[in-house]
């Protein structure tokens, strides 16, 4: 997991991005927010559907179908920004967003 938050960090320019526990065995990742952020413009059903893509994808990239469903999700707090998932519905989330 430490690999992966190195790439993410670098690839998506995410300032002090860093593990912060687990939510039903997926792991959540918290990072600063940034005023440039397209998420920040974003409305909170933008979001969810992104998301929903996001586990829909996952789910069928590792041949599960939709069991991945309701299982991630992203929270924007006043300073930092938080998403929990599956590695896979976490990369594309970051790679929607940012």
């Amino acid at each position: 997991m430490e690999e992966k938050l190195k790439i993410w960090e670098t690839e998506y320019n995410l300032k002090n991005l860093q593990l912060s526990g687990y939510r039903g065995g997926y792991p959540i990742i918290q990072f600063d927010k940034d005023e440039k952020m397209r998420l920040l413009t974003m409305s909170k059903r933008e979001i969810d559907k992104v998301v929903k893509s996001a586990e829909i994808y996952g789910g069928i990239h590792l041949g599960v179908g939709y069991n991945l469903r309701k299982t991630a999700f992203v929270i924007v707090n006043n300073e930092t920004i938080v998403i929990c998932g599956h590695e896979l519905v976490i990369e594309r989330i970051l790679k929607t967003l940012f």
